[in-house]
């Protein structure tokens, strides 16, 4: 576990070793990242920088999505939708023993996501399909904010892209967006239909679009087979925030405790709130149904220090 107990305080576990290998086959030779930690080790593909960023970040750039994925029991099944290059696909499958479904749509996050489930030897525990999940099924595009392995913040069906943005080197302007052919499933109809199982944990990172995926989850999420749920949270986006009233009117739990601790800092649940009622930043939420987990993330932000700390908070 990342979250390791002693004497009643949780810590968060730490990178003890990082090795760079490289992979040889007659048609295939990649670079990549063996871990090891406390609990166990693990490989991700080293493609580029922000490969490297991830792997470096693994257990600190969302700290408490760790400690969710620590309770999972072998066997369970996760849905990772927005699954990126799959570092949580993969610690989920290899440390808690999950059956994963992963999906994500952007095609060089795909590949490098399915190098990741071929380096941790995950084939029969982890299967990634090249999919959106949205509140319709539907063929359209993915405008990309960067053709890059590891990037994020690509929209499915719409550009919601109202200025030019600077990524990286690049400033990239709405109208010049690459866009790649996607479709999309609900999540509802692929249950339903017996092409997927009724999953025991759902992980939802879309970067915004958040709303569509949970519209067209609806019956998943009232399933009492459903033991959590992990839905990012944009503040900014009315949509976004309904989230939370839609998760508890299916009788859905959540702590703050979860929620006021993140890679950066510890605040109090009054400004959770504040942020929330103020329209500022954002959070991972997760809910849940056994009061067990209030203790869990309880104890683990009373004793948490953020591993990259700011000088001011508001």
């Amino acid at each position: 576990m990342i979250a390791t107990e002693a004497e009643g305080v949780m810590t968060t576990k730490k990178i003890l070793k990082r090795e760079i290998k490289t992979y040889k086959l007659q048609y295939f030779e990649a670079q990549y990242f063996e871990l090891e930690f406390e609990g166990g080790t693990l490989a991700y593909t080293y493609t580029n920088r922000l490969s490297q960023k991830r792997v470096d970040t693994l257990f600190t750039k969302e700290p408490t999505t760790i400690v969710w994925m620590d309770s999972f029991k072998p066997g369970e099944v996760l849905f990772d939708v927005g699954a990126n290059v799959g570092m949580y696909s993969c610690y989920a499958a290899r440390i808690s023993g999950a059956r994963v479904f992963s999906f994500e749509p952007e095609s060089q996050n795909y590949a490098e996501l399915n190098r990741n489930i071929f380096f941790n030897s995950l084939h029969d525990r982890v299967t990634a399909y090249n999919l959106a999940a949205s509140n319709v099924a539907e063929n359209s595009v993915l405008y990309l904010s960067q053709f890059c392995p590891g990037y994020s913040h690509h929209d499915f069906g719409e550009n919601r892209w109202d200025k030019p943005k600077q990524l990286g080197e690049l400033l990239v302007k709405p109208e010049e967006r690459l866009t790649q052919g996607c479709t999309s499933i609900r999540l509802d109809d692929v249950v339903a239909n017996g092409t997927f199982p009724q999953p025991d944990h759902l992980k939802v990172d879309v970067d915004g679009f958040e709303w569509k995926v949970i519209d067209g989850a609806l019956k998943v999420l009232s399933s009492p087979k459903l033991k959590t749920a992990l839905i990012e949270t944009d503040n900014n986006i009315p949509e976004s925030v309904k989230i939370i009233d839609i998760m508890t009117s299916l009788g859905w739990k959540f702590s703050y405790d979860q929620m006021r601790v993140n890679q950066h800092e510890v605040v109090s649940e009054q400004v959770v709130k504040d942020r929330i009622a103020r329209r500022k930043g954002g959070q991972n939420i997760v809910y849940f149904r056994e009061d067990s987990y209030y203790d869990l993330f309880r104890r683990y932000a009373d004793t948490f220090v953020a591993p990259n700390p700011v000088k001011s908070a508001g």
